[in-house]
């Protein structure tokens, strides 16, 4: 039977402080699109009533209708302190005259005057991120905009500030850019047009380039599948309560973090964003079946498939690999190679294949240590058209579980060592001493793919691991 979650207060069940302090908590962050602090701040790490990546509200009502508020200095000062605290470049101070009344925001001259700024050139509170969300219609729109006074406030170097070496405006091309060498050679150019043999050089270059960046993805795709090719579900529900999300999300972390995954308020798997926000919208927050959460993993590198969630085969057409392992490890390597292929127009300096084998401070560390790593990777690597749920078994696949009830992280490609599978490890690093471990050992655990099929056992699926002798 399904756990039965209360529904929050409607407007007309307020009764305490505490109630209609949420109520606009909540219509401030349908609002604004900003994130409600748990607890309302009260936390060791979290401030404030509202967040965003920038800003930090404070926010003041009142239980019933008034015609004046008192403004106190201590909740400015409070609120800015708490800015600098978290990491935030501007706060506000939010505040209504009651329930259902307007909000209205209190900001420092200084973020006054940079609105003014914004309003002058047109781009009001628009943000580069948000231009790819843009139609092309509005995208041009916004640009023209911004390009009809482009050169009459901003300055653009030229080639003058090129052929002067000592001007700073060279050296900011060449950060950005990163080749002061090419730019060098463009500044000596005393020909417009290039040559076929510069031409030929610089299509090389490029060929060079990606050809480099889809071998390191062939060589992650083989260190990923050693690592996750014994990684299977072995239940179809472990039970769990869900991981808890605090709403609204925006779509693009729905799609992230909770699309074809179950809801426990909601009873029923969720596919759609716009249904998504409309069955939720009285809620404070969900609790979504999660990889992180599932309750099967603790049997160590399993998961049930209800946390794994649906994977559409087309046309509504769901299933669930039972090698969960190897389809992640598909649709990691999928969306990291065109992750890399894709960084320079994207402005990415890290990798994701680097970012997903980010060492720990730690060696050893406890399952809620592990969960919080793991979560820290998943927000630095944000939304690239791949579902966190398959990051998550990529990153679950450097952890193994200690006789101590802790666990040990390795990296990926080094992953595959860890296991007791010697002709596994073989047959991902054949080498010498691999061979040597092989040959020597009077049996071993098979756990992986590649060995069930090798040794004809791919359909014997009555055990999860077997020992052969030699």
């Amino acid at each position: 039977m399904s756990k039965k979650y209360p529904r929050p207060l409607r407007e007309g069940s307020l009764k305490s402080t505490r109630d209609f302090s949420t109520n606009q908590e909540k219509q401030i962050a349908r609002n604004l699109g900003f994130k409600r602090t748990p607890n309302s701040g009260a936390t060791a790490f979290s401030k404030g009533d509202l967040y965003s990546d920038n800003w930090l509200l404070e926010a003041k009502t009142k239980m019933t209708k008034s015609k004046s508020v008192s403004i106190k200095e201590d909740w400015i000062t409070k609120n800015i302190q708490e800015m600098n605290f978290m990491n935030k470049q501007h706060q506000a101070i939010v505040f209504n005259f009651g329930p259902d009344e307007p909000n209205y925001y209190i900001i420092s001259e200084l973020e006054f005057k940079r609105l003014l700024e914004l309003d002058d050139w047109g781009i009001f509170c628009m943000k580069f991120d948000d231009l790819k969300y843009l139609s092309r219609d509005e995208y041009i729109k916004e640009y023209q905009r911004l390009g009809d006074r482009m050169f009459s406030e901003c300055y653009i170097p030229n080639s003058f500030d090129l052929l002067d070496k000592d001007n700073s405006a060279l050296a900011e091309i060449a950060a950005y850019t990163g080749n002061l060498d090419d730019i060098q050679k463009s500044i000596d150019r005393t020909d417009s047009l290039y040559t076929e043999e510069e031409s030929q050089k610089f299509m090389d270059s490029v060929l060079a380039s990606n050809i480099i960046d889809i071998v390191e993805s062939g060589m992650f795709y083989k260190s990923l599948m050693s690592a996750t090719d014994d990684m299977r579900l072995i239940s179809s529900d472990c039970g769990d309560s869900g991981e808890e999300f605090a709403l609204p999300l925006s779509e693009e972390d729905f799609n992230y973090y909770i699309r074809n995954h179950f809801v426990n308020e909601l009873d029923e798997y969720v596919t759609s964003y716009n249904s998504f926000t409309e069955s939720t919208k009285d809620f404070d927050s969900v609790h979504v079946r999660t990889i992180l959460s599932c309750k099967a993993h603790k049997n160590h590198r399993c998961f049930c498939k209800k946390c794994l969630g649906l994977i559409d085969r087309g046309g509504k057409n769901y299933y669930s690999p039972d090698a969960v392992g190897l389809f992640a490890t598909l649709m990691v390597t999928e969306a990291a190679t065109q992750s890399s292929l894709d960084s320079m127009n994207k402005g990415i300096t890290e990798k994701v294949t680097d970012i997903l084998n980010q060492k720990m401070i730690k060696n050893s560390c406890t399952e809620e240590e592990m969960i919080e790593f793991i979560k820290s990777i998943l927000k630095q690597i944000g939304y690239i058209n791949i579902q966190s749920r398959y990051l998550q078994i990529a990153l679950f696949s450097r952890f193994y579980l200690n006789k101590t009830g802790k666990f040990n992280i390795s990296s990926i490609s080094s992953s595959i060592n860890r296991r007791n599978d010697m002709l596994a490890r073989f047959i991902y690093r054949p080498n010498k001493r691999t061979f040597r471990n092989l040959i020597l050992s009077d049996e071993f655990e098979s756990d992986s793919i590649k060995t069930r099929i090798m040794l004809d056992k791919y359909l014997d699926t009555n055990r999860r691991r077997n020992s052969w002798r030699i």
